[in-house]
């Protein structure tokens, strides 16, 4: 159990919660949750770039993504080859791009920095809803 939260330990986490909130809403992504297998009945990368997951047939859940990046950035990178048709065709003409695509190392890889913060956070979180249920 996380222990009481200070003030200024909720003012840290107030802007570490602004900094996820963008990226983990999936609002960057056109509405696909950049959170793996969150929401469980939304939607969310299907296809993220891990070897091993894909070598060894299991579903990823819970990390965070990264991407998308500025198209031009995008244009200079080696070795990305989509696996299938870009669904987000429609959507990526203009400054970023994003591809939910095993092929896609850049905008479609699980990252463990985010991933990491995204986990204090919730963690966090949680022990303060803990703390001020037990105030009530």
């Amino acid at each position: 159990m996380l222990p009481v939260v200070s003030l200024a330990q909720q003012r840290t986490l107030g802007t570490l919660a602004e900094w996820n909130a963008f990226p983990s809403s999936g609002a960057r992504t056109r509405g696909i949750s950049t959170v793996i297998g969150l929401p469980h009945d939304g939607l969310f990368a299907r296809d993220p770039h891990s070897a091993v997951a894909k070598q060894l047939r299991v579903e990823l859940t819970g990390g965070l993504l990264d991407g998308p990046v500025y198209t031009s950035i995008y244009r200079n990178l080696l070795g990305i080859r989509l696996q299938e048709a870009d669904e987000y065709a429609a959507f990526n003409t203009g400054f970023i791009v994003y591809h939910d695509d095993f092929g896609d190392y850049s905008t479609n890889e699980p990252i463990m920095d985010g991933t990491a913060n995204l986990t204090y956070l919730l963690a966090a979180m949680s022990g303060m809803r803990r703390s001020s249920a037990r105030g009530r």
